[in-house]
């Protein structure tokens, strides 16, 4: 009897049985699409039982007949096999981390079969217009949203998405604050309680807290994104127009970036992922941001790029 029934918009159904250590933080983080119904893909979650094998010094993957497999420093963790549809991903408790990448992994896989992707970056609209803000990690994308959002703006994703045939989806509905964040916009200091993840250096702890905490009413789960704005580091604040074929270049090496860590499940089935159709890449900006981050400038230019006419 399953306990697990998700529905991912109509792309993606998850089905299986887990045990509470599990099911609890797949919940918290998915249990927004609970729900059956058909769809093309499907994953099939389960409990990794099986003997432990002789210890060795660090982590890694191992790939064999059986499938991908996640080895601890004691036991194996997790195994990705390959279904009709989808893959079958068994994992042992309490490890709830390496559930949270095969998930991952496995979206990705299944939304690039769809000519879709599993996209890195933040989507967020003032009413009349939804950006697509895309760029490297730690270029300030969060403080930007932060901004954003504080002037009223409706937020569908500010980490990872889906998009597919134009559209734009959410895939989580919290965000993942760091220290540097809760200094740009220090009010929210009374809204986070202890870190989720404690960091062993300042600045390391992470926390992490529903969109609906913090701006009621400014959530949604599809956007159709007509602007897109690139952002790279730089010395000051500067826009700059920039050629689909720069771009499109661009984008497919920082989402590669982004999804390094997947990067021996990809080689092991031979996986690519090229930049789904529909972008919004005509007339897109090219955004220098420079560090550490002036919240208010970069709302503010933004904001102009909007306004402007289109090319």
């Amino acid at each position: 009897m399953n306990n697990v029934e998700l529905n991912i918009h109509g792309l993606i159904r998850i089905t299986g049985h887990l045990p509470q250590p599990l099911l609890t933080p797949l919940l918290e983080r998915f249990g927004r699409f609970k729900g059956s119904g058909s769809a093309p893909c499907h994953i099939e979650l389960g409990v990794l039982d099986g003997p432990t094998y002789r210890p060795h010094l660090y982590p890694r993957w191992q790939f064999d007949e059986l499938g991908a497999h996640w080895l601890g420093r004691s036991q194996k963790r997790l195994l990705i096999q390959p279904t009709d549809l989808g893959f079958r991903i068994l994992v042992r408790p309490p490890h709830y981390g390496r559930l949270h990448l095969g998930l991952l992994w496995a979206f990705r896989v299944l939304m690039a079969r769809q000519g879709g992707a599993l996209m890195h970056g933040a989507v967020l609209g003032d009413g009349t217009h939804t950006l697509m803000l895309l760029g490297q990690k730690k270029v300030g994308k969060t403080q930007l949203v932060l901004g954003l959002m504080e002037q009223n703006w409706r937020l569908l994703a500010e980490d990872k998405f889906l998009f597919w045939q134009g559209r734009a989806y959410c895939l989580q509905d919290h965000f993942y604050l760091r220290a540097h964040h809760l200094n740009s916009h220090p009010w929210l200091y009374s809204m986070v309680g202890p870190s989720e993840r404690p960091g062993k250096r300042r600045g390391e702890a992470q926390w992490r807290v529903g969109v609906e905490t913090l701006y009621p009413g400014q959530f949604c789960d599809v956007m159709v994104p007509t602007h897109l704005a690139w952002l790279t580091p730089g010395p000051q604040w500067q826009a700059d127009a920039i050629s689909e074929a720069d771009l499109r270049q661009d984008l497919t090496a920082q989402q590669s970036l982004a999804f390094k860590e997947f990067e021996p499940l990809d080689n092991w089935l031979g996986c690519r992922f090229p930049l789904p159709d529909a972008l919004p890449l005509s007339g897109a900006r090219h955004l220098t941001v420079p560090a550490p981050i002036d919240v208010a400038k970069g709302c503010q230019e933004l904001r102009a790029y909007l306004q402007a006419p289109r090319p």
